[in-house]
């Protein structure tokens, strides 16, 4: 009796042991690349071990991103030899995942450590950035939170820079050149995680996970210190024209698309002039179909702008690729009228007054000119609208003015006088 219930016992202590140990979460590391890529291990009866590439696919690199902490979008899989080769055990062979587990345990495998391969097969994979956010304001600012193991989290300003901001913004599908940062206080403060701390990147990674940190939640850091980003500065170019009209091309998610032209006015174009560096005064907008019929994505549609936006970004439309619309709508601007202005042979808020027209620089007579006409092209400028302007004999030796042609009274339609007949304005804030 005694014999045939230890032998029954012994049965059930190997049962439960199989049991326990064909669902348990094994743990997973990457070796030999960094945080985010690198030929995989993982701990099975305390032994690391690695996974051989037979049957592997995407799905099974989803899974084993999702158990690291990463998304599974965009996981992808390769060959190990770049990493090093292993040695020691092969864990697993032939994984078959759906892609919707939560542990590989879940997976379809021959069984742990029965395998026919060698460590030449090993498994590497590549998991795509961390999910990015930004709370609080707009699509294109506000204060970021970054997911990381399943939870939200912050980024703490120690150490950041507006480089680090262009990687963050690139990740989010805006461009990168003119990001820059500032304290999240504007947005609400955040509660829970603070993920990262002492983020110091080049500006040309891809991902935040190739910048180098602290570590995941090490900081020593409150939320009052989160940060906040800024990507309003969106690309755009003018197509098919020239450099101050054509059709329009706005760059998202690193792909070059159209705006269609529904709900859209002069005031949008405005908008548009300006981040092209013309005035907004005098945009105007058309078809496109004069500039050549384009092809690919069309990125906006029903854009209202109030005329008063840095960036397009900041204007209402349908999202990011959502339209009703065709190619034979896409929005062309003109921003010819709209006068470009610079100060020559002084300092970034004094100087000669130099505006572009019809691709020509040229200078501005002081004759009928005010303060108050100073303060027109104060504010286009940038600056406040306190100002005002001196004058200076001109000659067609000292004017910088590569045709000696002076476009005198702005809102003026006279023919324009030689350089060396008329005086020059300065302005001087």
């Amino acid at each position: 009796m005694h014999l045939f219930l230890n032998i029954f016992l012994t049965k059930i202590v190997i049962l439960l042991g199989y049991f326990c140990s064909a669902h348990s979460t094994v743990s997973v590391r990457l070796v030999g690349g960094t945080m985010s890529r690198g030929r995989v291990d993982i701990m099975y009866n305390n032994t690391w071990g690695t996974i051989c590439d037979d049957l592997f696919t995407n799905k099974s690199a989803g899974v084993l991103c999702h158990m690291l902490g990463f998304s599974r979008s965009g996981a992808s899989f390769g060959g190990a030899s770049v990493y090093g080769e292993a040695s020691g055990p092969i864990w697993l062979d032939n994984l078959v995942c759906t892609g919707s587990e939560t542990s590989i345990t879940q997976c379809q495998f021959n069984g742990w450590g029965v395998h026919d391969c060698g460590h030449s097969e090993d498994v590497a994979i590549t998991c795509s950035s961390v999910s990015v956010r930004l709370v609080g304001g707009t699509m294109s600012r506000g204060r970021v939170e970054i997911m990381y193991n399943n939870t939200w989290g912050t980024i703490c300003d120690d150490s950041f820079t507006n480089k680090s901001a262009g990687v963050l913004c690139h990740m989010l599908g805006f461009s990168r050149s003119g990001a820059w940062f500032g304290a999240s206080s504007v947005y609400r403060e955040a509660s829970g995680k603070i993920w990262l701390d002492d983020l110091v990147c080049t500006g040309s990674e891809t991902s935040i996970t190739q910048c180098q940190f602290n570590g995941w939640g090490v900081h020593d850091c409150g939320h009052s210190e989160d940060v906040a980003i800024n990507c309003s500065s969106a690309s755009v170019r003018l197509v098919g024209g020239t450099m101050s009209r054509g059709r329009v091309e706005i760059l998202y998610n690193n792909t070059w698309g159209t705006i269609c032209d529904d709900s859209f006015t002069n005031k949008s174009s405005g908008v548009l002039c300006h981040m092209l560096g013309f005035s907004r005064s005098g945009a105007s907008f058309g078809g496109a179909s004069v500039y050549g019929e384009a092809s690919g994505t069309i990125w906006l549609d029903d854009l209202v702008c109030t005329g008063s936006e840095t960036s397009i970004t900041q204007c209402q439309f349908n999202g990011w690729g959502v339209h009703d619309c065709g190619h034979s709508e896409d929005v062309a601007i003109n921003c010819s009228s709209a006068v470009s202005v610079r100060l020559v042979g002084g300092t970034m808020n004094n100087g000669r007054v130099e505006i572009l027209h019809n691709n020509t620089w040229g200078t501005i007579c002081d004759d009928a000119f005010t303060d108050q006409s100073a303060v027109v092209l104060c504010h286009m400028l940038g600056f406040n609208r306190k100002c005002s302007f001196a004058t200076s004999t001109c000659t067609s030796d000292s004017l910088r003015n590569d045709n000696n042609t002076v476009y005198e009274n702005v809102a003026s339609n006279e023919q324009p006088r030689r350089a060396d007949e008329e005086m020059y304005t300065e302005l001087m804030f």
